[in-house]
């Protein structure tokens, strides 16, 4: 039998129970949402970052970088597309390549027969990652390349749902003055440099500065960048979630970078080299001011940063990158072109994970809906189901970055590429890694070769194309053959091809690219329109922008 006392004990006890769950609840629920930053980076090879050099040759100089990925998780296995503007299309929208967007064309194209998808870049009715944060309250900031979409206002950076942003919208632009080294109006420069909310009049230099005359008043294109990012985060309001998406320049063409950093390298001698590594370690300056930025402004203990290239480093003639010991570079689906520095880093990270490195799969597309996760945003993408186009695809990474035991979802990488016809896209699947290491390409790829610790050097340029060919084609056609068989867990360099002792590997990962090949999305593109060149020099003075309605 229970006395009035036990019961009036057994009430308080229940009531405390109570109150301090519903306190536990609360601080939960006012837990802040940790700040997420993206630093996405043009063209660095694999052999471009300390972590991966065991030599002491002091070609590479990355501190910043290699302090940041060795206390935080190495991202091992991280893929992406084999150049630029599909990994960025990929990362605003959360699609492989292959369901988005697979070539690098001109931004100035447009099919007007059709007004969703007939455009570079991204379709103008998938919405982008910026929205979905900015849907649940980050505030939101594009900084440098884009080169995700142009034609349409929903193309941009504000369309895509970034609060602020300055960048430009091609592939490439000269560092010193703006302009798009191959793209001219009626044999003008025009300046590839926007705001949102329009030209960013005032930031580009004098047509007259270049790599040979640097004067005080000439403002290197990735300083400008990086002091935008600096006044992002100190001016960044603490109570509010940031999502900072920062894209420099360098490394990528063309070669040019202040003058007091190609003198830090004045022993290198070949002189891409020379140049490509003076701006790897501007690059990595760069960084080290931005972590610096973070402690200064008391955001970094709840900030997760994931850095990645969005291709390998370029290789061959006229270009300085590297990717030893990976086969290959950008533009090809083998190694080297496609597995890509990445890392994640911040005091976001639980202690446990810290000084880690992950060996599970992770692919560009993953992080639109691992940072709508972390954001608790939902992730599905209705505009485009309305418009019938595909649906985002990306896994959640969340649980392998910030518990103790979380391992990838990543079962599989799939690999993309396109035809020679870059306006129709013609979009294909080349290749595909499986969960246990076995890797499957077909066809031709470029760049087939290995580069050196110390690359590139007086040994010239290997013209190394690799000829796969397709088992899915009878024998004796054009076109045919085994196909090329790698495992990249034993035999991460791809030096054997062992297509020919496993027929029933090659049979199953070729019907997987078969099945695979039946949903791509490859919409015609059309051509550069002179729109394009009518709007740049009536309507924004001199700057390119959005050239349809």
């Amino acid at each position: 039998q229970t006395s009035g006392h036990d019961f009036a004990m057994l009430r308080s006890l229940v009531l405390a129970l109570a109150a301090m769950a519903a306190l536990a609840h609360t601080a939960q629920a006012a837990a802040p949402r940790p700040n997420l930053m993206f630093l996405l980076v043009d063209d660095w090879g694999w052999a471009n970052f300390g972590i991966h050099r065991n030599d002491s040759s002091g070609d590479i100089h990355t501190p910043n970088l290699d302090a940041l990925a060795r206390g935080g998780i190495i991202l091992d296995r991280h893929y992406v597309f084999k150049y630029c503007s599909p990994s960025r299309s990929a990362l605003q929208t959360g699609r492989n390549p292959i369901h988005v967007n697979v070539i690098n064309s001109d931004v100035n194209q447009h099919n007007p027969r059709d007004p969703i998808s007939g455009f570079q870049g991204v379709p103008r009715n998938m919405t982008g990652l910026a929205q979905k944060l900015a849907g649940v309250g980050y505030a939101t900031h594009h900084v440098g390349k884009w080169n995700a979409g142009m034609a349409t206002l929903e193309q941009t950076p504000a369309g895509r749902g970034y609060h602020t942003s300055i960048g430009y919208f091609g592939y490439d632009t000269w560092f010193w003055n703006e302009t798009r080294p191959s793209s001219t109006c009626r044999g003008q420069g025009i300046v590839d440099m926007w705001t949102r909310n329009g030209p960013a009049v005032g930031t580009n230099n004098s047509f007259a500065c270049n790599q040979g005359h640097q004067p005080p008043s000439c403002l290197y294109q990735d300083e400008l960048f990086v002091q935008r990012v600096l006044n992002v985060i100190d001016e960044h309001d603490k109570d509010t979630p940031l999502f900072l998406f920062w894209a420099p320049h360098a490394p990528h063409d063309p070669y040019e970078v202040p003058q007091e950093y190609l003198d830090r390298f004045a022993n290198i001698e070949q002189i891409e080299r020379r140049y490509y590594t003076a701006m790897i370690n501007l690059l990595d300056d760069n960084v080290g001011r931005v972590v610096k930025a973070l402690h200064t402004a008391g955001l970094w203990d709840n900030t997760l940063i994931v850095a990645s290239a969005d291709n390998g480093g370029p290789v061959g003639r006229n270009y300085g990158g590297n990717n030893w010991p990976l086969r290959g570079g950008k533009a090809s689906n083998l190694e080297g072109g496609v597995r890509v520095n990445a890392f994640a880093a911040g005091g976001a990270i639980p202690p446990t994970r810290r000084g880690t490195v992950e060996t599970g799969f992770a692919a560009i597309e993953d992080w639109y809906r691992t940072f709508c996760a972390i954001a608790g945003a939902d992730p599905t993408d209705h505009a485009a189901a309305a418009a019938g186009l595909p649906p985002v695809e990306g896994l959640d990474l969340s649980a392998m970055l910030l518990t103790a035991d979380g391992t990838s979802p990543r079962k599989e990488i799939v690999l993309g590429s396109s035809s020679i016809n870059i306006s129709m896209g013609n979009t294909t699947v080349q290749g595909v890694i499986r969960e246990d290491g076995w890797k499957l390409l077909i066809g031709s790829l470029s760049a087939a070769f290995w580069q050196g610790p110390i690359y590139p050097n007086s040994s010239g340029y290997p013209a190394a194309t690799l000829e796969c060919g397709d088992p899915a084609l009878p024998a004796g056609a054009a076109g045919a053959g085994t196909g090329c068989l790698f495992n990249v867990f034993s035999d991460p360099t791809e030096q054997r091809n062992v297509a020919a002792d496993h027929p029933d590997i090659v049979a199953s990962l070729r019907a997987r690219i078969t099945d695979l090949s039946a949903t791509v999305f490859s919409p015609d593109r059309g051509d550069v329109d002179d729109q394009a060149c009518r709007a740049a020099l009536d309507q924004y003075g001199g700057f390119w922008g959005p050239f349809v309605a």
